[in-house]
């Protein structure tokens, strides 16, 4: 079959009559607004180990309609089941009513008056510690957000209640470098645990919230933590991650039970828990993505300077380790082959294999090799640099002995889900790209794009190509890089990474 090769020479002779297709292709996702979840009561929530645990935003089992039904007066006299919420405050009767709704749909219930104390099932908030161990329970999980250009990372429960008071006004006081006014906002009418009264600004969704923090980089939200996406930074909490939690509990939690009356029926508790049952959301995996590593030049002089092979990566390190997998462009060879070059200006890049402890110190996992110097001492250069990553445990990807091997991709498997990352190099692979018979990186040709992404969605793998593109200190991406990423979307990849230009560039939502 004949294929047309789109390289960059290509490329500018078609974009002009693509141009209109490629702008209204690039429009983001219709906007939804979100339902109006989550409590802001003044009163902090109870923690409670619960095995019933809701996330808004998931779908719960068995769900078929909302099943609401008008409150009786004063309990249902012809021996029908009762429901009622009884003291739960305002802002959480999103969570009660939810729970009352599934009542009456899959028990038959029905609502009654708040003050109906003869109810069989009363809705409340619960108490602290073990007084409602074994009641039926919904568990819903907040989390503070901030922008990501926030240099913040994570705060104590009690500096969190101090910046939704007030107490504390600028997020200087938190470890930020730089003077940032602190702006609550509340969304969708709500706050979490947290009064909305004391909300500096309201918006209308997540998405809306998304869009004010490009502006606002001091802005602080709770929201549920399954709204959570990659347009915000999720703030650890008394040194817990909400991804990692481990045995830990989350400390940001509002929790519901319900009261049985169990004269009624044998096994009424165990019924009422089944029908709040929700089908939990998947364990989230976190991916930290770093730039191009380049340990050539005067790095390698000061590593031998300061007789430290991890000194790049020392003040960085606790940044790039604790997400579940950290993945990065290795662009220079690790090799005891050759003399390194120590002339400030060269452009080819290398250190000694000893330069591997920054790697292992920084516990990157994955590394993209196609680029244009990880090929600048050829074949000894990248055998030595394949040796060295291999006997470290790190996996690579993007170039190889043929371009069979190096459009393989590296399979990282997190949380039972297989990731495959593929490495295309957009700069040099006119002169250094892999080819049938012979050595170097693997090239970037939209038809090899297609064909690597649809290999390995067959084989059941989450698909990441990873291109080394674009031009060097700009802010914006050419249209080719646009054009490329939105190929490998359009044929079945999550989601598409780059490097090359040093700086960084616009984050594009594409479907």
């Amino acid at each position: 079959m004949h294929r047309i090769i789109l390289t960059r020479r290509s490329f500018l002779r078609v974009v002009a009559a693509t141009g209109a297709t490629l702008l209204a292709a690039c429009s983001g996702p219709e906007e939804k607004p979100d339902a109006a979840l989550g409590p802001n009561a003044a009163s902090q929530p109870q923690v409670g180990a619960s095995t019933q645990v809701a996330k808004p935003g998931q779908t719960p089992s068995g769900t078929k309609g909302s099943g609401v039904a008008s409150p009786t007066s004063g309990g249902a006299s012809d021996g029908t089941m009762t429901v009622r919420i009884d003291g739960v405050p305002e802002p959480l009767l999103t969570h009660a009513s939810w729970m009352r709704d599934r009542f009456v749909e899959h028990l038959g219930a029905v609502a009654a008056a708040a003050s109906d104390s003869r109810a069989d099932l009363t809705i409340r908030m619960a108490e602290p510690g073990a007084a409602d161990a074994g009641l039926p329970r919904l568990v819903t999980d907040y989390v503070a957000v901030v922008s990501r250009r926030l240099v913040v990372r994570g705060i104590t429960s009690e500096q969190l209640r101090g910046l939704w008071s007030g107490e504390i006004t600028d997020w200087s006081a938190l470890g930020s470098p730089v003077s940032q006014r602190v702006v609550r906002v509340k969304v969708a009418e709500s706050a979490g645990p947290f009064a909305v009264a004391q909300a500096d600004q309201a918006v209308p969704n997540r998405d809306n919230l998304a869009t004010f923090m490009e502006n606002e980089p001091g802005v602080l939200a709770i929201i549920p933590a399954a709204w959570v996406d990659f347009r915000f930074r999720t703030l650890r909490l008394d040194d817990i991650s909400w991804f990692r939690t481990g045995d830990a509990t989350w400390p940001l939690q509002v929790t519901m039970v319900a009261d049985v009356d169990d004269s009624r029926e044998t096994g009424l508790a165990a019924r009422a828990a089944e029908a709040i049952a929700t089908v939990p959301l998947q364990p989230a995996v976190s991916m930290t993505w770093a730039g191009d590593i380049i340990m050539g030049r005067h790095v390698h002089v000061r590593m031998v300077e300061l007789g430290d092979w991890a000194a790049p990566f020392r003040a960085i390190a606790d940044e790039l380790t604790w997400a579940d997998v950290t993945i990065s462009n290795l662009e220079c060879s690790l090799s005891d082959s050759f003399e390194t070059p120590t002339d400030w200006s060269t452009f080819e890049f290398k250190t000694d294999t000893r330069a591997v402890a920054g790697l292992q110190l920084a516990e990157i996992d994955v590394l993209n090799r196609a680029n244009n110097h990880s090929f600048n001492f050829g074949v000894v250069g990248m055998d030595d640099t394949t040796d060295v990553l291999d006997k470290a445990g790190i996996l690579h990807f993007g170039m190889g002995h043929t371009i069979e091997e190096s459009r393989k991709a590296a399979l990282a498997k997190v949380g039972g889900v297989t990731y495959a990352f593929l490495g295309y190099n957009g700069i040099s692979d006119q002169w250094d790209g892999a080819e049938a018979n012979s050595p170097g990186t693997n090239p970037l040709i939209d038809w090899l794009v297609v064909e690597d992404i649809k290999r390995e969605l067959a084989a059941g793998h989450v698909v990441i190509p990873f291109f080394h593109w674009g031009t060097e200190y700009v802010y914006d991406p050419t249209e080719e890089q646009r054009a490329f990423a939105q190929l490998a979307i359009d044929n079945g990849a999550a989601m598409v990474m780059g490097s090359h230009p040093h700086w960084v560039q616009a984050v594009e939502t594409y479907k």
